[in-house]
């Protein structure tokens, strides 16, 4: 399907790409008991501050990773692979992006999903992404065989699952919220 050239591209970006999840892994690590403790007390409003600065961060940390390929890629290409793999800063750049999706949305949406049981649905929803990334991926790959056909399939694979976690997330959160409210006869029954 693909020359040496082309997948060696591929690898080489995944990579330099892949060094950026020890981040998330870290970030992981902290902030999952965090956020299921928010959500286990039904702190909504730190949850969300706690959210919003995350979302934040990732974007920062997406800008300065660009600005940095955008910057450094270009003498890395220069010298290191003696001007060869032409398309590989793009690609790299495409794989980078991702990283604002799974550090900023996918660290607060994953304790909301677990909280509220939605993981099945969720699960049905990732099969749906890991398909359309491969199709995607084939297909530009059809028309543009380049490593960046399978970095622009990576993003279909957010295309769909984004989309859909978010609205799994808004959903079950619109729907817990009024609970919160002390007019609601669940929580105040007139004995209080």
């Amino acid at each position: 399907l693909a020359n040496d050239q082309v997948t060696g591209i591929y690898k080489l970006v995944r990579t330099l790409s892949d060094k950026m999840y020890y981040l998330y892994d870290a970030l992981n690590q902290v902030l999952q008991p965090t956020f299921m403790r928010l959500l286990s007390a039904n702190a909504q409003g730190e949850f969300r501050r706690q959210a919003k600065r995350l979302v934040a961060l990732s974007l920062g940390m997406v800008g300065i990773f660009l600005g940095g390929v955008a910057l450094a890629y270009p003498y890395f290409q220069r010298y290191a692979l003696a001007d060869q793999y032409p398309g590989s800063q793009f690609a790299l750049m495409i794989l980078i992006l991702p990283f604002f999706f799974v550090v900023g949305l996918h660290l607060w949406a994953w304790p909301m999903i677990i909280h509220y049981g939605r993981v099945k649905l969720f699960t049905l929803l990732g099969l749906l992404a890991v398909v359309t990334q491969y199709a995607v991926g084939y297909v530009v790959f059809r028309y543009h065989p380049s490593a960046s056909a399978f970095a622009l399939g990576y993003l279909g694979y957010y295309a769909v699952l984004l989309p859909a976690a978010l609205l799994m997330v808004k959903t079950n959160f619109m729907q817990s919220t009024p609970k919160l409210l002390p007019a609601d006869p669940e929580v105040n029954d007139g004995n209080a």
